[in-house]
């Protein structure tokens, strides 16, 4: 793929670049689950710093998925997330053609669903760190960006709808000055959605080919904050553009994980058990925050602070069903 195509070029219409904007809200949704599944399987106070690195990643995928939605509602156009269609199914492919090799699953904090999925979700084409990757075949979520990028500076500042700017959503949380997330752009123009399409792209897969991203209090890309967590050491500069993963270690302790089933779902769940109750607690819930979403998406931003409220009740809710030890032959699931 690439926009240098011209049959991709004559893709390029107003029409595409909103289905396009679509599927780049419904790929960032996707990864949420992966990365929420197993940082809420890690047992309260074990892997702190596994949890707070997973946890800054999907911080960051929850902004990417309000930055997509603002391009899309800036063009005129509505995101559509309360539909069945939105919602991922595991085990599966991403949206937007992106990584189509490769199947994503839910799974519990391990370092193989760290390097297998959560690595190659975010690899870049080119690895500042080590023995570069030849060109990849598979479409990047780089890549899958570059084409949007491409497209909404063809099409130009006319796309854009004057309006549009009371109806996009502001960033909830504050920024730390120390830790920072990064910033939701309003889109009011070519440029402005320029800057947040290259913000997504660099939390993802690093600055530019030979920068990880900020090593000096900031956050390093996802894909080399992931890498960390399988190499067990913090990615340190040791020379110009020369980067290793040989800093402070970073400890991998795998009981201090819940035992959890891949892809885990409502077979075999008995009604009247607590897992069944539990579950159907969390889902509940999670119905609720795609509904609040798409109002909040629908013209109603300052709804987004409702939507925090509901995630925040998903993390509760989340714990609460990992901790409940799953037996077929139980009538009666206990906590663990």
């Amino acid at each position: 793929k690439g926009s240098q195509n011209p049959n991709i070029q004559a893709l390029c219409t107003i029409e595409n670049l909103q289905e396009q904007l679509q599927e780049a809200v419904e790929l960032e949704f996707a990864t949420i689950p992966l990365y929420m599944t197993s940082l809420y399987s890690i047992v309260d106070g074990c892997n702190s710093e596994i949890y707070d690195l997973i946890r800054s990643v999907l911080i960051q995928e929850m902004l990417h998925m309000v930055q997509a939605a603002n391009i899309l509602i800036a063009t005129g156009g509505t995101p559509i997330v309360d539909n069945a269609s939105f919602v991922p199914s595991f085990p599966g492919r991403l949206p937007g053609c992106v990584h189509p090799n490769l199947i994503v699953y839910l799974d519990k904090l391990n370092l193989s669903q760290v390097f297998d999925v959560f690595t190659t979700i975010e690899a870049p084409n080119i690895t500042c760190v080590g023995q570069q990757f030849p060109v990849l075949s598979n479409h990047t979520i780089a890549q899958f960006y570059f084409e949007i990028r491409d497209c909404i500076q063809t099409l130009g500042d006319t796309i854009f709808q004057p309006e549009s700017e009371e109806l996009q959503v502001s960033w909830p949380w504050p920024l730390q000055e120390n830790n920072p997330v990064g910033e939701v752009h309003i889109v009011t123009d070519v440029s402005t959605a320029t800057d947040g399409i290259n913000e997504i792209i660099e939390q993802g897969e690093g600055t530019d080919l030979l920068n990880p991203g900020d090593l000096d209090g900031g956050q390093i890309a996802h894909y080399y904050r992931f890498q960390e967590i399988v190499c067990g050491k913090k990615l340190i500069n040791i020379s110009d553009n020369e980067y290793a993963y040989s800093g402070a270690n970073i400890t991998y302790d795998p009981v201090g994980v819940w035992p959890m089933r891949q892809n885990p779902g409502a077979e075999g769940i008995m009604p009247g058990t607590n897992c069944y109750t539990q579950a159907a607690a969390f889902h509940g819930v999670f119905r609720a925050l795609l509904r609040e979403l798409q109002t909040t998406f629908s013209g109603n931003p300052s709804n987004i602070f409702k939507t925090v409220e509901l995630m925040e009740a998903l993390q509760v809710h989340a714990k609460r069903v990992m901790r409940v030890k799953y037996d077929p032959d139980d009538n009666d699931n206990e906590d663990t």
